[in-house]
């Protein structure tokens, strides 16, 4: 008969519930991420309502100043770019590659993109030795008290 090792079956029970404690904290992260895109899009939408509600005042009073056009233009610029930024990092989290083209998610190791075709953007690799970018040369090494493998000063 078989005798079961409760000390290997309590470790077996340990790491499960670790690894499910770490899903759902990146679960987690993604939900706020997500929630985070949400509000933006809301709010996006509110402000494209107001341009385009400042934009029909200005053509029936024929006023010709724009400064709260680009002030509204502007608002939705900087939630636009933080939208990207998010998605970005929930790419990150899932292993995928947005493309700059099209907005498609892309698994990471992908060179095209699966909808349009476009080159998608490799991230600069980083140099083990020293955490510069894969371009550095011997004197930053140097610096660091370390020396870059020969296969990292190729990459040059």
């Amino acid at each position: 008969m078989a005798t079961i090792n409760l000390d290997d079956l309590m470790e077996k029970a340990k790491e499960l519930a670790d690894a499910a404690g770490k899903k759902t904290g990146e679960l987690y992260e993604l939900s706020k991420y997500k929630y985070e895109c949400i509000r933006l899009s809301n709010e996006m939408k509110k402000l494209y309502e107001k341009l385009g509600a400042v934009v029909y005042k200005q053509v029936k009073t024929g006023n010709g100043d724009n400064k709260e056009i680009d002030a509204i233009a502007s608002e939705i610029d900087d939630r636009k770019l933080r939208i990207a930024e998010i998605k970005d990092i929930m790419a990150e989290m899932m292993n995928k590659k947005i493309c700059k083209n099209c907005g498609t998610a892309n698994p990471k190791d992908s060179v095209f993109c699966s909808q349009c075709g476009a080159k998608l953007e490799k991230k600069e690799d980083v140099c083990g030795c020293c955490e510069e970018d894969a371009a550095c040369d011997s004197t930053e090494s140097a610096e660091n008290s370390t020396e870059c493998s020969e296969e990292e000063k190729t990459e040059e």
